[in-house]
């Protein structure tokens, strides 16, 4: 069991993880891609995942307290 809190970060660790790169430089988003090009950009997740890492990376690490 874990709080609510702890629900969040780490669901929002996992979803980051997919845009961050592996040991091997590849994004795990963009599958078996070369480049990331298309409309992946166009989904809002890319939004999504940039708000979360700016609170993750912030002196509060208590994300659910924040507005």
């Amino acid at each position: 069991m874990v709080t609510l809190g702890g629900a969040v970060r780490e669901l929002s660790r996992r979803l980051a993880a997919l845009f961050l790169p592996g040991q091997d430089g590849r994004r795990p988003v963009d599958g078996k891609r070369i480049a990331a090009l298309g409309a992946t950009h166009q989904t809002g997740w890319t939004a999504l995942v940039a708000v979360l890492l700016f609170r993750m990376a912030g002196p509060e690490p208590d994300m659910v307290t924040r507005p």
